[in-house]
Parts: C-alpha cells; sequence; structure tokens
C-alpha cells in the first residue's frame, strides 16, 4: 500500500526529528519516536491525553489524518504533521467504516515513518484513549532489549517473553493490542508494517488484520509483551490494581479499551479515574481536570 506524502511536504522531517527523543527536556533524550495518529473526531480525546504527557514532560508526534491541510488548524503547536487522506472527521464506532480506516492509517503513518526516516531507532506508537498513570517509558526501557517489537497484551494466552508471532496464535490469536507498542526501525519490521496491509481491511480493523497476518505468514522477527498488571489493557480497573497487588505505583497505563464509541470511552473514563482516586488517594497532575467533552 502506497502512503502518500507527508504535509507541509518540505518541513515534515524536521517536525519528525524534532519530536524525536520521548522527553521535553534534551538531556534526558532517548533514541525513540512517541507517536498518535487520528481523524479530527477523536480530538477531545487527544487533548485530554497530551494535556497528561505534557505534565510528564513528554513530546509526541501528532499525525492528523486529514484530506489536506487546510482541514487542520495547528493542535499541538509545533510537533504536528498531516497525513493527507480521505478520511471523515467524526469518530467512528467499534468496527464501523470510519474505525476500520483510521485504524489502518494508523500502521500506514508508522511505516511511512520507518520508511522514510532511517533516524528514528524506535518508533512508540500510543493511541490517545490510553491513560499514563505515570511515565511509561522508563517501566517500558526494561522490556525492549532482545524483541523487534513490544506490544501492549489485548487478551487471552500466557506469554511474557519474547517469542516468534507464530507462539502468538498457538493457544489464542487475541493476543497484541496495536494502540500501544514499540517496534525497532530495523529492515525485517519495516517489511512486516509494509507486507501486512496488503490484506482486506474493510469489514476488519487493523488488529486482527495483524493478528491474522502474524499467524499466517509467520515474519523472521521476535515480538514480546508488556507484563499486563503494569500495562493494563482496560477491563476492570479494581482488578488491574489487585494484579499489580493493589500497589498504585505499580500500574503504569490503562487502555479505555472495550468500549464501543467515543462517548463510552469517556465514561469509562471518568469511571477509572474516580475508582483510582478511591484506591489511591488522588489523580496524578494532568489527570484531574473536566472529562465533560
Amino acid at each position: 500500500v502506497a502512503a502518500p506524502e507527508f504535509l507541509p511536504q518540505t518541513l515534515w522531517r524536521h517536525t519528525v526529528m524534532k519530536a524525536y527523543g520521548v522527553y521535553s527536556n534534551p538531556a534526558h533524550h532517548e533514541p525513540c519516536l512517541l507517536v498518535t495518529s487520528m481523524n479530527l473526531g477523536y480530538l477531545p480525546m487527544y487533548l485530554r491525553w497530551s494535556r497528561r504527557l505534557k505534565a510528564l514532560g513528554l513530546k509526541h508526534l501528532l499525525v492528523v489524518q486529514a484530506p489536506n491541510e487546510s482541514h487542520v488548524s495547528k493542535i499541538d503547536q509545533e510537533l504536528q504533521i498531516t497525513f493527507p487522506m480521505n478520511v471523515s472527521a467524526k469518530a467512528g464506532n467499534f468496527h464501523s467504516a470510519i474505525f476500520n480506516s483510521v485504524s489502518k492509517n494508523k500502521f500506514l503513518v508508522v511505516h511511512k515513518l520507518m520508511a522514510s526516516e532511517h533516524r528514528l531507532k524506535r518508533i512508540w506508537f500510543c493511541d490517545s484513549d490510553i491513560i499514563f498513570f505515570q511515565d511509561p517509558y522508563r517501566p517500558m526501557k526494561v522490556h525492549l532489549t532482545g524483541a523487534d517489537a513490544v506490544f501492549m497484551k489485548e487478551f487471552g494466552g500466557t506469554w511474557t517473553g519474547a517469542r516468534t508471532p507464530m507462539d502468538f496464535g498457538k493457544h489464542d490469536n487475541r493476543q497484541v493490542n496495536t494502540g500501544f507498542y514499540v517496534v525497532r526501525n530495523i529492515p525485517a519490521t519495516r517489511a512486516v508494517w509494509r507486507d501486512w496491509m496488503s490484506a482486506d481491511l474493510e469489514h476488519m480493523d487493523d488488529q486482527t488484520v495483524f493478528w491474522m497476518y502474524l499467524m499466517d505468514v509467520q515474519p523472521n522477527i521476535s515480538l514480546a509483551l508488556f507484563p499486563p498488571a503494569r500495562f493494563s489493557p482496560g477491563r476492570n480497573i479494581t482488578a488491574a490494581l489487585i494484579r499489580s497487588n493493589s500497589s498504585c505505583s505499580q500500574l503504569v497505563v490503562y487502555h479505555l479499551n472495550f468500549a464501543f464509541s467515543l462517548s463510552q470511552k469517556f465514561d469509562k473514563m471518568a469511571h477509572v479515574t474516580a475508582e483510582y482516586r478511591k484506591l489511591c488517594g488522588s489523580l496524578p497532575q494532568g489527570l484531574a481536570w473536566p472529562l465533560n467533552v
């Protein structure tokens, strides 16, 4: 699948490299690019996510999916580029045509970044419906060694260390969550992120097709999972904390997953933050603010 050129054409590489490094403080530079991508329908969720990242001292690249730059105002100052795609400006429900299109484009964005800018050693993709209870990168680093790509767990299965793609399909193909992962920028991963997109995505989301690709093709890359006790895939906030031995300091991120619509995600966010405050006493900086859309 041929991806269009990012906009602005003459400046997008400069913007990408300015966002590279994870931390706003250059003294804490890490060889990784944190990136998120969305259409304008998910802007309310993104604004809340971005506010929390700034409180943590994290920087990121925002890639907006829109027909052209004239549809997009500057949302995140200088660390924003446009991925020119003819996508709706509405938020789509799970498995809707809008949802599937936007999710496919996220993989296109990551592959385009990897293929076009080899100075990027790693890319960390994160959806904006993921709550950062603490800085995730430092707990993530210990899991990045020895694997070409490390994913948040979806559900099912028991693997924790680096495995081959076939291992992820032996018992339960619902293993990886494509809303939160770190991938090394090497020829083997660039080939995987390019080739899986040849599958028909019209009636399926990116995650389902990616699972199918891993099992059918068995690409020559190693995969690993972030431990779900710390990187929660998003079923029940209380259960997540119990798995973490009820230690609030152990819960790193929580995915507002298993929600059909954007409004349901906001409802779940209100519940999650209320439960966290009840269990842990207070909310981290940047989370304690109005949640109404």
